[in-house]
């Protein structure tokens, strides 16, 4: 069994996500109370639980790392890529705002971009403003942190690799 673990810290970029889910989380509780009190207003609830199924999905965003593969997670979609498909790991600019992203190429495939991206140098938090933190489906990283996770991606690549034939 693969174990998946996110090699960035969890704050970042789940400020949206976590407001999303406190709201929702308040209209289930209605919802059972009213449920339970014999008020059948089912039909007022149900935009309530499909905004948290997309908070919840928006929340796993992210990449995820195995001893035997990378995981992309973007909203609507997951790519697995095994560590002996992939081909490189760089970073590209991205958007109109030019903060890089990680690219991760595979071999005989075009390369997949992370829902990654480099925020702006300086005093950054990840709740101060809308444009450094992204949308639902992307996460922004302080410089350090972006190329810490730059590292640990290429060292479990290249960990991943099989020894060349002597």
């Amino acid at each position: 069994m693969r174990r998946w673990r996110r090699p960035y810290g969890m704050e970042y970029g789940l400020a949206g996500s976590v407001q999303v889910l406190a709201i929702t989380g308040v209209g289930t509780l209605f919802a059972v109370i009213d449920l339970l009190a014999g008020a059948h207003r089912f039909g007022f609830y149900v935009p309530a639980w499909v905004l948290t199924g997309l908070a919840l999905r928006a929340a796993l965003v992210g990449v995820y790392v195995s001893p035997t593969a990378i995981r992309i997670r973007r909203f609507w979609r997951t790519y697995t890529v095994p560590w002996t498909e992939v081909a490189g790991i760089d970073t590209a600019p991205r958007g109109w705002s030019g903060h890089e992203t990680i690219r991760v190429t595979r071999r005989g495939w075009a390369f997949i971009t992370t829902p990654i991206r480099r925020g702006p140098a300086g005093a950054w938090r990840p709740a101060m403003f809308a444009s450094q933190r992204g949308d639902l489906a992307t996460r922004v990283l302080p410089p350090r942190e972006f190329e810490q996770l730059m590292k640990v991606l290429t060292t479990a690549w290249h960990d991943a690799a099989p020894a060349a034939p002597r």
